[in-house]
């Protein structure tokens, strides 16, 4: 582990680095080599059939998913929830099939293990021709990439556009293709554009929100269908840690407003983290303020544990202020719960405050309301699915101000019921466009 000596050196030299413009250079040289190669590479590229191999005809049909992170897999829950849902999706529709997920680590592997699939350790730093060469190998009837909020390029281009063109490739190849679970910024990498427009018009892209879709469709001429996020068709596990299901239980006998707490560090940018501390303590006294004056118990839950953008980062000093005080009234979980889990817990809330969207869309899709922590433009067009007030959509600058904070989740909380009758009345209708995602199971290329 970094002293705290060297952690500040390290941080001075990234904020150095960023500064003389070097990473954009060098994300730009990586971009643009991608590009070049993808290029040459879907000339060489020919459908199973005309290469006299796979097709579903021979074994069972073969899905090779690529997923949003290859490293760690399912440290973020919502990553792990769309995994589950097609992985079940694929499962009820096809028993025999074969379904592969594309890694870069044997963490990520073990990981798919868990979810009972193959994991193939393919996406490594090599160029996209030597994963090219493996999907070959794989020879897929279907591939299904989940974007989350990936593949737009605000975070890393190069990433982006290996992500989009692989999945180009694989439909060249053969595959039925499809990027889902996808949602896209207000600020795109601009040069993906003119990639996405020289994509195959098989390769079908579905938006998970009305946002999103509205910004895919006026930057580039790739098919498009407005879904909902795969997440909301995954089913609940029901059954709790006992200490969950106790302190849950113990506060509803009590007549407690139960609500849950989410909070991370992406919610501010780099150059804006040291803002962060003072953000954390703003929330723990609006937490205070729930217990004291709306009689509330409250539950932090950690949703995402990736390294620097973990939940604990910020959920664990938040914990450290309200423990001493709040006493049985704050709980927090010391084991990392799966996603059905998490969907059943937020199930069982009266409310949920959130940085991370996909526990809204846990919550939401149990009918519970929601709050949301927005960043890069997340949440807007979730809560377009479910017609909830953009005034329920707290800014960084809004949580760093603890008046402000307090007078609208307090609001919130008080305006529950109307907004939990909103949600379940939008259920019906976001599930079955969740279900858009799923033609692509049914396509055979």
């Amino acid at each position: 582990m970094l002293s705290p000596l060297l952690k500040t050196a390290d941080v001075a030299a990234r904020r150095m680095w960023r500064a003389a413009g070097l990473r954009d250079l060098r994300l730009e040289m990586q971009f643009r080599r991608t590009e070049l190669d993808w290029r040459k590479l879907k000339h060489e590229a020919l459908p199973s059939a005309e290469r006299g191999a796979g097709s579903s005809d021979h074994g069972g049909p073969r899905f090779l998913l690529i997923p949003p992170d290859p490293l760690l897999l399912t440290a973020s829950k919502g990553d792990e929830a769309m995994l589950r849902t097609i992985v079940s999706e694929i499962r009820s529709r096809y028993p025999d099939a074969a379904i592969t997920v594309a890694t870069c680590s044997d963490a990520a592997c073990l990981a798919a293990m868990k979810l009972e699939i193959r994991g193939a350790n393919i996406l490594g730093e090599t160029r996209i021709g030597e994963v090219f060469r493996e999907i070959r190998r794989i020879d897929p009837t279907h591939v299904i990439t989940l974007g989350a909020d990936v593949l737009d390029g605000s975070y890393d281009p190069n990433f982006s556009l290996r992500h989009i063109v692989l999945t180009d490739l694989a439909c060249r190849l053969g595959a039925a293709a499809a990027v889902m679970g996808f949602s896209f910024s207000k600020y795109p990498f601009q040069a993906l554009g003119e990639i996405l427009d020289d994509i195959s018009s098989d390769v079908r892209f579905y938006l998970r929100d009305p946002s999103s879709y509205d910004r895919f469709s006026r930057f580039c001429r790739a098919q498009a269908e407005l879904a909902a996020d795969l997440a909301f068709l995954m089913q609940p596990d029901e059954r709790l840690p006992r200490d969950i299901e106790g302190w849950i239980s113990e506060g509803v006998r009590a007549e407690k407003t139960l609500i849950g707490v989410n909070f991370h560090p992406l919610l501010f940018s780099p150059s804006d983290r040291s803002n962060l501390t003072k953000a954390i303590e703003s929330l723990a006294t609006v937490i205070k303020k729930f217990i004291s004056e709306m009689q509330a118990r409250v539950i932090l839950i950690p949703h995402d544990f990736r390294g620097k953008a973990s939940d604990l980062w910020c959920l664990d000093p938040l914990y450290r202020l309200l423990s001493h005080e709040c006493g049985q009234s704050v709980f927090y979980p010391d084991r990392e719960l799966s996603a059905p889990k998490l969907k059943a817990l937020v199930g069982q809330l009266d409310a949920v405050l959130s940085g991370r969207m996909h526990l809204a869309i846990a919550a939401l899709g149990m009918g519970v309301p929601v709050l949301g922590f927005s960043y890069k433009g997340k949440f807007e067009g979730l809560f377009r699915h479910f017609s909830i007030a953009s005034e329920y959509l707290i800014s960084t600058q809004e949580i760093l101000a603890v008046d402000k904070l307090w007078a609208i989740s307090s609001a919130f909380v008080n305006d529950r019921q109307n907004i939990r009758t909103q949600a379940r009345a939008a259920r019906s209708r976001v599930l079955d466009l969740s279900r858009v995602n799923l033609g692509v199971l049914d396509r055979i290329n």
